[in-house]
């Protein structure tokens, strides 16, 4: 039971960092402060963040 409450947890942790993660890239996008070829360096950043989480 403690497993499946650590996955359940974990599940909602990086449900959370992705959601918000993606809000924020549309948002720079929509107001063309960033370029969208940076996102490669963004993505590698938030695969780094969501393995430190676990």
């Amino acid at each position: 039971m403690q497993v499946r409450t650590h996955y359940l947890k974990l599940f909602h942790r990086m449900n959370y960092i992705f959601r918000e993660s993606i809000l924020l890239i549309y948002r720079l996008i929509k107001n063309k402060s960033i370029n969208p070829l940076g996102l490669l360096q963004i993505g590698c950043y938030l695969c780094l963040a969501i393995s430190h989480k676990v």
